[in-house]
């Protein structure tokens, strides 16, 4: 038999987002459990990884790269592959970073082949978005077990200040803290589970993914992460808008998600108020200062590490610039900022276009991820890799759906159900209820 037939694909999928989700998930997990875990300073040395949680990190970073090198090797021998021009824009943005970090000497690590890595490999699968269902559980089940970690060892998940003491800031919605599970931050799981959570609507079946969003949800609450909250807000709306457009979905689509983008840029612009959104109005300030001194290639990826061990740092608690926007500005410039649009325009578009259940997913995923973007620094290329199997594996399913042929050959699509079908339960489900449907054909 065809070594790549469908399913054979789906189970090398299966394999991929399982190594990516342990790749980021386990050794931290292992790390919270070894080690004291308090609130660290930027700039401050720490102690790193135990040992038990490096060895893991190491073997499974390796795993995932030789789970990609594998798929691609053989999808190359079969011949099976996707758009190379759409491989190009996705792999853009990381191969700036890393001839701009050659620029500068930067050190290299074996994490930053993840992403490209991660890319070539759904480039070659091409899966269809209802595998990654499988992702949507894992994401569910990471939430259940950073509150399980807090309830029977609440020294490895509950957020900490540098002396040991639990952390009750003013923030916290629950009256147990604020979860920061297998992470370091309350808010890096907060993002974690809110670009995740839309990923849960494609899990199956309805039973499971009911006990899976409450659960994430909860756990959201817990993180007290005010930004991703805001995020899940923001994709419901998008949601509801494109659920409610019918006939006028795609221009729906791509006009809101161009709204949530463009907050992510005019933002940190139209701030002036160095205390606004809890003091990252000065954080903005600062980082828009300091991007005017290298407008088109930016300082370098690692800016912010540098600045936080100088007189010069930004505050103990700043290790990003708080808003995926001024990040891409500070460290890659103007070039790096017109790499990323493009990138997260095609796969706007893609997710426009898409019919049915999985075109809704799509583009209240990507809703999700920019909400984020907003506040935080979610996009993952040559850093932030705990983030990077729930950006950077949808992000490449999304990119290479292969669109309808309709689209493709100029003709109008043609209708999802015929009269006949119309009157039929399964045609008239909710807009919730169309996620969970991810349609055959994206």
């Amino acid at each position: 038999m065809h070594p790549w037939h469908r399913r054979a694909r789906q189970s090398a999928m299966t394999i991929l987002v399982i190594a990516c989700w342990a790749q980021a998930v386990v050794p931290r997990m292992l790390q919270s459990l070894t080690a004291p875990k308090v609130r660290a300073a930027a700039g401050e040395a720490t102690a790193g990884y135990t040992h038990p949680a490096q060895l893991s990190k190491d073997a499974l970073t390796l795993a995932v790269l030789g789970v990609c090198a594998v798929v691609v090797i053989g999808g190359l021998r079969s011949r099976r592959s996707g758009a190379v021009g759409v491989l190009a824009v996705a792999l853009a943005p990381w191969l700036y970073l890393m001839v701009r970090g050659a620029y500068s000497h930067a050190g290299l690590l074996l994490a930053v082949l993840l992403y490209p890595a991660v890319v070539l490999a759904v480039w070659t699968l091409r899966p269809r978005i209802r595998e990654l269902g499988t992702l949507g559980i894992l994401v569910g089940l990471t939430a259940i077990s950073c509150m399980l970690m807090a309830v029977v060892w609440p020294d490895a998940a509950l957020f900490r200040s540098s002396f040991g003491d639990f952390i009750a800031e003013d923030k916290q919605i629950l009256p147990w803290g604020m979860l920061e599970g297998y992470l370091t931050q309350p808010n890096n799981l907060g993002q974690t589970l809110a670009v995740g959570l839309p990923l849960i609507f494609l899990v199956r079946p309805r039973m499971l993914r009911a006990v899976l969003v409450g659960c994430t949800g909860i756990a959201l609450v817990w993180t007290a992460s005010r930004s991703s909250l805001y995020s899940v807000a923001i994709a419901a709306a998008v949601a509801a808008v494109v659920a409610l457009a019918r006939r006028s979905r795609p221009p729906a689509a791509l006009l809101s998600l161009a709204a949530v983008a463009a907050t992510v840029v005019v933002l940190p612009l139209t701030t002036s108020d160095p205390s606004a959104f809890t003091n990252r109005g000065y954080i903005w300030g600062v980082s828009i200062d300091a991007w005017q001194s290298s407008p088109w290639v930016g300082n370098g990826a690692n800016w912010y590490g540098v600045i936080a061990s100088t007189a010069a740092n930004l505050g103990s608690t700043v290790f990003h610039g708080h808003n995926q926007a001024v990040q891409i500005a500070v460290t890659g410039g103007v070039l790096l900022l017109l790499l990323v649009v493009w990138q997260y325009v095609l796969a706007a578009r893609r997710a426009a276009r898409m019919p049915g259940g999985a075109g809704l997913f799509a583009t209240t995923y990507l809703a999700a991820l920019l909400g984020t973007c907003i506040l935080e620094v979610s996009l993952a290329y040559v850093d932030n890799f705990s983030l990077l199997f729930v950006v950077a594996l949808p992000t490449a399913v999304i990119l290479f759906q292969e669109a309808p042929v309709e689209h493709r050959v100029g003709r109008p699509a043609a209708p999802a159900h015929s009269q006949q079908d119309a009157g039929k339960p399964e045609n008239r489900r909710p807009a919730a209820e169309l996620m969970t449907v991810a349609a055959t054909d994206g």
